[in-house]
């Protein structure tokens, strides 16, 4: 899953949507379980959630963005073992996607808006998610630093390797 995650942000900053698309398809097959068809609707409301997200930087529709999430969330909790309150999580989500983009202009941390995103899908208090969040939330901060700082493309293997280390945390804390 982490190597997914790796490549899907790569792919999601080079603006390749399409590929995007194949990826999240991937990453959701492997994550939940879902068919190939449920698969590519999750993917699909997600990924163009994702580009409209992206490429309207300053000017993002938090309600068109929040609604495609919400069917995204939809799909999944109504094939999860435990369903869980997809609207909340599409928001959340929606939220830390702010958070990362515009970390100023809230009160919360990154790492605190990913464990809580994370927290309404997985059904645990987010506390319990926390070094999850802070290896993810520092994996996009190492991203978005070496971009910023030289222009050069970041160390996608190191930003791999953290992953791994969040997501067996996330495995582990949801069990």
């Amino acid at each position: 899953m982490a190597a997914f995650d790796a490549v899907m942000w790569k792919v999601y900053y080079d603006h390749q949507f399409g590929r995007l698309l194949f990826l999240l398809m991937r990453l959701i097959q492997l994550q939940f379980g879902l068919s190939h068809i449920r698969s590519l609707r999750v993917a699909y409301y997600g990924a163009v959630a994702a580009a409209d997200f992206r490429v309207k930087m300053g000017h993002e529709n938090r309600q068109r963005v929040v609604r495609r999430l919400s069917k995204m969330y939809r799909i999944v909790s109504d094939h999860a073992v435990k369903p869980f309150d997809y609207q909340k999580a599409a928001e959340l989500e929606l939220e830390w996607w702010m958070v990362h983009r515009y970390p100023r202009d809230y009160q919360i941390t990154l790492a605190e808006s990913l464990a809580n995103a994370m927290a309404v899908v997985f059904d645990v208090p987010p506390s319990r998610l926390m070094t999850y969040a802070h290896g993810r939330a520092d994996a996009m901060i190492l991203r978005d630093a070496v971009e910023a700082l030289n222009g050069q493309p970041p160390d996608w293997q190191k930003i791999e390797a953290m992953l791994v280390k969040s997501y067996r945390s996330l495995h582990k804390a949801v069990q």
